[in-house]
């Protein structure tokens, strides 16, 4: 196995399938001029995952900061859910505090979805399994 040379020495390309170029080529960016090319908000999650896979910590916070002005109502779910996922206290902090800051778009939003078609507040039927 070892006795011969690796195919990537020959044909100069080395397959990264659990990352995709764009996020490596903005990651190797990050670490060879200290700043973020692509500040979307896909492109800053993706970035943020390969920082926690590579273990860049610094790079997790950086991209963290860009994401903050990117929460809304729709993505904070999602942002919630990848400082979970990776165990990000950082990231948690700010989810929070932009819940926090939020709650009463929150809690509008949850009323609106307590509302059927015709306006009327839907109530949430209990079932009795042993009736």
């Amino acid at each position: 196995m070892l006795s011969s040379p690796m195919k990537e020495r020959f044909c100069k390309r080395i397959t990264l399938a659990d990352i995709d170029s764009k996020t490596f080529l903005n990651m190797l960016n990050c670490i060879q001029r200290k700043e973020i090319e692509d500040h979307s908000f896909e492109s800053l999650c993706d970035l943020y995952e390969a920082a926690d896979k590579y273990q860049y910590i610094d790079l997790m916070h950086a991209c963290a900061a860009f994401m903050r002005p990117f929460f809304d109502m729709e993505n904070i779910d999602t942002v919630q859910m990848l400082s979970y996922l990776h165990s990000d206290k950082y990231l948690q902090q700010m989810v929070e505090i932009f819940i926090n800051q939020n709650k009463s778009e929150i809690e509008l939003g949850e009323n609106n979805q307590n509302r059927d078609l015709s306006g009327a507040k839907v109530e949430k039927e209990s079932f009795d399994f042993y009736q």
